[in-house]
Formats: C-alpha cells, sequence, structure tokens
C-alpha cells in the first residue's frame, strides 16, 4: 500500500528576539504572570523590516532539501500555509519555488491560520496517496505575523512570533515500514471565524485610506492609553518631546507628532488637512 515517510525538516527563525521583559517596557506593565505563567513564552523570534514570508519559507526549506538530501528539481508539488503570505497574489509558494529552484514543482498556499500547516501536511498525505505521480512533496508552514500585529495590545503582541517550519514528504510502497502517515480527519468551527483575524486587506474590506487612518489613530490612542499608566505618578522635566513619522496612505501622506501635552495625526489630502487630536503624556514608547 502506498504510504508517505517525511525524510527531511527544517526549520528557520529571525535573528532578533524579544524577550517579555521587552515587551513589559513596552506596555508599562508586567507581562510575566499572563504569558510566562500561563502559557510559557518567555521570548519570541521577530523578523527584521527587510525580513518576509517567503525569505522565512525559503529558509525552511532550504533546511528540509539539505536534510534530506535531495534536490529541489526532484520535487513534484509544494504546498505553503501561512496567513501572512507575501503578497495576496501570486501566492508565496510560487515565489519560494523559484528561489529554491524547485523548476518540476506545482505550488498553492493553504490558509487555515493556526491550523495551516496540519491541514498542508494532510493535503500532501493525500496527494501522494491518491496520484502516483507525486513522489516528494515539500510542505512548509511560515509565520510572519508580527508585520501585522497591534505592539499596543497586550493579548496578541505576546503571544505571535515569527518562523518558518518544513518537511518533505516521499512515497513509500512499503507496507512493513515501522514509519509512516497513519492517518488525519480535519475539523473547523466556523462560529469563530471572526474571533481573531487579519480582516483588512480582502474583498470584505480591501485596503484604501480610511482602513489606514483609522487603524493609525486606534494605535495612537492605545499607546497614549499604555503610556500614562506607564507614567503615572512620576514626574516629568520642561521639555517636550517630538516625534515625527511619515506613512505612505494611498500616495498621500500622514504626519504624528507628539508633545507632553497632545498629539495631533494630520491626514494630508488634495484639498486641505483633517486633524484628529487626543490627550497623551510625553513618553518613550515605539511609535513606528
Amino acid at each position: 500500500m502506498r504510504n508517505a515517510v517525511i525524510i527531511g525538516t527544517g526549520v528557520y527563525v529571525p535573528e532578533k528576539i524579544l524577550t517579555n521583559d521587552d515587551l513589559s517596557r513596552i506596555l508599562g506593565e508586567s507581562i510575566n504572570d499572563f504569558v510566562e505563567n500561563k502559557v510559557g513564552i518567555v521570548e519570541r523570534h521577530i523578523a527584521g523590516d527587510a525580513e518576509s514570508a517567503a525569505d522565512l519559507a525559503t529558509e525552511a526549506a532550504k533546511n528540509a532539501l539539505e536534510k534530506a538530501n535531495l534536490k529541489a528539481d526532484a520535487i513534484d508539488l509544494i504546498i505553503l500555509a501561512t496567513d501572512t503570505p507575501e503578497y495576496i497574489s501570486p501566492a508565496t509558494s510560487v515565489v519560494v519555488q523559484k528561489r529554491i529552484g524547485a523548476t518540476n514543482a506545482g505550488t498553492f498556499d493553504i490558509n487555515s491560520a493556526c491550523a495551516g500547516f496540519v491541514t498542508a501536511l494532510d493535503a500532501a498525505f493525500k496527494y501522494i496517496i491518491a496520484d502516483k505521480y507525486y513522489k516528494n512533496v515539500l510542505v512548509v508552514g511560515c509565520y510572519a505575523m508580527s508585520k501585522f500585529l497591534d505592539w499596543t495590545d497586550k493579548k496578541t503582541m505576546t503571544l505571535f512570533a515569527d518562523g518558518a517550519g518544513a518537511v518533505i514528504l516521499q512515497a513509500t510502497e512499503n507496507d512493513e515500514a515501522e514509519n509512516g502517515f497513519l492517518a488525519s480527519k480535519l475539523f473547523a468551527n466556523g462560529d469563530y471565524a471572526e474571533f481573531m483575524g487579519i480582516f483588512a486587506g480582502g474583498t470584505k474590506m480591501p485596503i484604501d485610506e480610511k482602513v489606514l487612518a483609522d487603524r493609525f489613530i486606534k494605535r495612537q490612542k492605545r499607546r497614549a492609553r499604555a503610556a500614562r499608566k506607564s507614567f503615572e505618578g512620576k514626574s516629568f522635566d520642561k521639555s517636550g518631546v517630538y516625534f515625527r513619522r511619515r506613512q505612505k496612505l494611498s500616495g498621500r501622506a500622514c504626519d504624528f507628532k507628539s508633545n507632553r501635552s497632545r498629539s495631533v495625526c494630520a491626514i494630508k489630502r488634495n484639498r486641505g488637512c483633517k486633524l484628529r487630536q487626543f490627550d497623551a503624556p510625553r513618553a518613550d514608547f515605539p511609535i513606528g
């Protein structure tokens, strides 16, 4: 009976590390009770500004090929699981195919959020047992969630990190093999579809100036609240602090200025400016 075995595994994580102490300083409160004691997370790897999902996935895939002692052109199919893709289109898997030189491989992506990798593994196994054409299948799961996080939201910025893992499944006809894929069945509960996710960027909520501006203002308000909590009861010197952030919004610009007493966001439009204002104490916390 045809089956599938794992012949190589690979992993890649970015060099940058954020510890619980780092995040506690950003939030202005200790997160150890929430994260370390209840979840077991002490630190997390975070992608650099120039690193993307395809970068992480490519390195993990290369590592798996090396461990399997297999050339990239021997791969028949690449299935990549992610909900933080390189682009909406084309698929991240085809970007990885190009980079590793898997010229004979078909490709497709799977987006099943946290269940992505096991879903991709299930699909790879069933491709192998259903079609003798597929002998070597590369399965990759990658996460670049830090690109989408609100770094003032305690419940998400403390839990997610970046990295990639890969396995190579190979077909086998040996019924007496000691290892191999046993069985799998997929389950889902659509009742929680809107519980957590990256909701902007699809057809329901396309990225436009309003979406970016609303999120920008929301982020700054949350940071202001975090700063106030962090500096309650502390005295400040009389000198002000000036932050400037320039962010492209659909061909326009957004300037962010902050001093001890207030913050102003001006969204430049073709005709005049629209201003939104909120109180914020002086504080050292990330603007970008």
